[in-house]
């Protein structure tokens, strides 16, 4: 399910500032030290494992901003049959341990599983970008909507 999307750029009068675009395999450490700082050890972040899985699987789905050529704000997302999940579900029930497998490419909506945005860089709007390009994506490929699922920072606490 491959998308002609290019990235989305804002400029500043020196060129490109942010760009909302598919993560890379060469972004993958930078990625798990951003997740190390935004979470800050209330989970484990997704393992190289994961990342490559949700890559390989839907690479459409995978997100970061760059500020400045800097990977800074991060999302995950796969797209599921919702009847045959089912509305009550958990996170694990999604997720599987990191790997994607409800992934199903002829699903009916897309299905946020996480959000990091580095904290350095919060407060800029960055989620709000990931979730335009998500909305984006929903529009672009007739789903019937967002599910979004994830976990709460601190939430234990």
């Amino acid at each position: 399910m491959a998308t002609t999307r290019t990235p989305r750029r804002t400029r500043s009068k020196n060129g490109p500032r942010l760009v909302v675009r598919p993560i890379r395999v060469e972004d993958l450490d930078a990625i798990q030290a951003l997740h190390e700082r935004a979470f800050k050890g209330d989970f484990a972040p997704w393992s190289r494992a994961n990342l490559e899985n949700h890559i390989s699987l839907f690479p459409e789905g995978q997100l970061c901003v760059e500020l400045d050529g800097e990977v800074v704000a991060t999302s995950s997302s796969l797209i599921v049959d919702i009847e045959a999940l089912g509305w009550e579900h958990t996170y694990e029930d999604v997720c599987q341990g990191g790997f994607l497998r409800r992934h199903d490419p002829h699903g009916d909506y897309l299905y946020g599983i996480d959000i990091a945005v580095d904290p350095r860089h919060r407060g800029m709007k960055l989620s709000r970008r990931l979730y335009d390009a998500r909305k984006q994506y929903i529009m672009e490929h007739n789903l019937r909507g967002m599910i979004i699922g994830g976990w709460m920072t601190g939430l234990h606490r």
